[in-house]
């Protein structure tokens, strides 16, 4: 039985797509043979759309079509997907780079598009120093993936650096609401809320690493 799917037809009960060229098994997630152009298009030479199989298609079994999502359907992609973790912001690996997505502005709802924009642009910093410092580097292979700091720092370290970014941001833009009182205290709100989280995580962290056993070399 052969019923057409995707870019290539399926066989049912082997369960393997025939794209032309060669054949896929879906069970081992991969091509049954080798790709037919060598390296031109993967390093793997039994992969399917450099993993990227929610924007790309291979209907020869040959090479790969598509183009990678913007930043912004990768973000909604990822809180489609719950990798938000119900968070504010954070960093995905989609389609093989780093991706820094913001998707809650501010802790306290805020109303005021002054305030909304310094607030975007501070939690952004935050979110931009994990991904430059605190996390490992995406596999040019991955889809889409939530990212966490690397081996050499705590979560509580990696957030202790991070925080305190957003907290001086938040205190040196405050000063472009000008005289617009509900920008003032708004920013002021998610000032004073940066400055608790900045505090709590490195409290954290140094009793983490307090806590560390000592290695001897």
């Amino acid at each position: 039985m052969h019923i057409q799917a995707a870019s290539g037809t399926i066989r049912v009960t082997l369960q393997l797509y025939h794209y032309r060229a060669r054949l896929y098994n879906l069970n081992l997630v991969r091509f049954c043979s080798r790709d037919p152009i060598g390296f031109e298009d993967s390093a793997n030479l039994y992969c399917y759309v450099h993993g990227r199989c929610l924007i790309k298609l291979d209907p020869s079994g040959q090479v790969s079509e598509g183009e990678p999502r913007k930043d912004e359907k990768c973000c909604s992609d990822a809180k489609k997907d719950g990798l938000d973790e119900q968070n504010a912001g954070g960093v995905i690996c989609c389609d093989g780079r780093a991706v820094v997505c913001i998707w809650q502005i501010g802790w306290h709802n805020p109303k005021n598009e002054k305030a909304k924009k310094i607030m975007l642009e501070c939690a952004t910093k935050h979110e931009e120093l994990h991904r430059d410092k605190h996390i490992p580097e995406c596999k040019k292979d991955s889809c889409l993936e939530r990212m966490g700091p690397h081996e050499k720092i705590t979560l509580a370290r990696a957030e202790c650096d991070s925080y305190l970014v957003h907290y001086r941001c938040l205190y040196n833009k405050i000063t472009e609401c000008g005289s617009d009182i509900t920008c003032i205290k708004e920013v002021e709100a998610e000032k004073d809320t940066a400055r608790k989280l900045w505090i709590s995580e490195c409290d954290k962290a140094k009793k983490e690493e307090s806590n560390k056993p000592i290695q001897i070399k």
